[in-house]
């Protein structure tokens, strides 16, 4: 996504650059004081730029993320055109930037000057981020769900009946049923920073209920484990 944004932006840029120097010839082909009593600027449709799914949006091909890009690179470049939008504007303190528009087919906008361009690809790149933090927000629920969908197989499911203990297996200390998995490992594991995910992933035969289960033993029976250190 990210990508994405800086794509749009570089070719948004080319028009920027190029609309910036004829807008600053134009001071002395046009009246600026003329041009700025006459001023509308065009708010309420850029701001429907920023706002996911407010209209038809087909994306140009030639602004479609290739995924081979380092994040670091995309990161530098989006600050380097954040950097170039901010020194437009420094070039044009007095409003210079009405003197030239341009056409912008997006949403119907017809033409708009060098303020709406800067003003339309800052409200793209808004538009994109609350998609990527909605998405984050849909993959934390997920998550949620997941995790609590296994509290509950749990909670209707004895966790004696997941955590037992064999004297021929690690001493007898509690361990996950069919395994040589004992809750004491899973505790150490927890303790220095690995998540249920991790287990799973370095312990594939292991379910993420079973990790729940040890740690609603190590709670029940705290003394039939050894501390962890």
């Amino acid at each position: 996504m990210l990508e994405h944004i800086s794509l749009t932006s570089h070719f948004l840029l080319i028009l920027i650059d190029k609309a910036v120097t004829k807008a600053l010839k134009n001071i002395n082909n046009l009246s600026l004081t003329k041009e700025l009593a006459d001023y509308h600027f065009e708010k309420e449709k850029l701001d429907e730029v920023g706002l996911y799914k407010s209209f038809e949006w087909i994306r140009p091909e030639h602004m479609e993320p290739t995924g081979q890009v380092p994040l670091v690179q995309v990161r530098e470049t989006i600050q380097t055109q954040l950097n170039r939008c901010l020194e437009h504007l420094q070039n044009m303190p007095n409003g210079e930037g009405v003197l030239y528009k341009t056409t912008m087919t997006v949403n119907n906008l017809g033409k708009i000057d060098v303020y709406e361009y800067i003003y339309f690809l800052a409200k793209h790149a808004e538009r994109h981020i609350a998609q990527m933090e909605r998405n984050e927000s849909e993959y934390l629920q997920i998550q949620t769900d997941r995790i609590f969908g296994s509290l509950k197989t749990v909670a209707f499911m004895s966790y004696q009946n997941i955590i037992v203990r064999d004297k021929d297996i690690l001493g007898g200390k509690p361990i996950v049923k069919g395994t040589r998995i004992s809750v004491e490992l899973i505790l150490k594991k927890l303790s220095k920073g690995a998540t249920v995910s991790d287990l799973l992933r370095n312990y594939p035969h292991l379910q993420d209920s079973q990790v729940y289960a040890a740690l609603r033993e190590s709670v029940a029976q705290p003394n039939s484990w050894k501390n962890v250190p």
